[in-house]
């Protein structure tokens, strides 16, 4: 796995860039729904709300946006 940079946006316009090494974990809070996007995201291991996100092999872009219980 060669090095990713990525670009997240939360909700509130905050903007976090992160150049990521192969076996780096980082944490990036801020207000859902998020948007990263980046270069080679499907070899990125990526959790959110606990499941692992899959990026399909030319994804550059994907938005996450928490799940809500239903009754």
């Amino acid at each position: 796995m060669s090095d990713v940079s990525v670009c997240v946006r939360d909700a509130a316009g905050q903007v976090t860039r992160k150049s990521l090494q192969a076996g780096q974990s980082v944490n990036i809070p801020g207000q859902q729904p998020f948007e990263v996007t980046g270069e080679n995201l499907n070899q990125l291991r990526v959790f959110f709300q606990g499941q692992r996100i899959w990026f399909q092999a030319e994804a550059t872009r994907l938005r996450l946006t928490a799940a809500t219980a239903s009754d």
